[in-house]
């Protein structure tokens, strides 16, 4: 995405009791938001980041936030779906301890189960 404005990254982040989100910014510029389906201790989580926020860490800032937010409301898996040819996306679930859980039909899926939180950047850009 190159660039989005307020009001798509809230509806993004805010759609429900049961979802958790998160929009990381500089000054007035949106870097990227990421939110948090939950069902039980289950919950599937979706990313998006500015283009020119890219190779910033902005992306695993994000998910490091949300996983720990997560784990503090006793969710112990975490899903994320991604086309298969998604490379970055397969690099950042990999540095925030997710691993390829299956693959159908050109979509992969990723979990991470556990509480242990690999280290990171989680308040970069937050």
């Amino acid at each position: 995405v190159k660039s989005f404005d307020l009001n798509s990254v809230r509806d993004f982040v805010d759609f429900g009791s049961d979802t958790l989100g998160f929009i990381s910014e500089e000054g007035p510029q949106l870097l990227g938001a990421a939110h948090a389906f939950i069902e039980g201790p289950v919950a599937e989580v979706a990313i998006i980041v500015a283009s020119d926020a890219r190779h910033q860490h902005v992306g695993q800032a994000l998910m490091l936030h949300i996983i720990n937010a997560l784990q503090v409301r006793e969710c112990d898996t975490v899903t994320a779906f991604s086309l298969s040819d998604n490379v970055p996306f397969a690099r950042l679930a990999k540095s925030v301890g997710m691993a390829r859980d299956g693959i159908s039909s050109g979509v992969t899926t990723w979990t991470r189960r556990g509480s242990r939180l690999p280290s990171g950047p989680t308040s970069l850009y937050l």
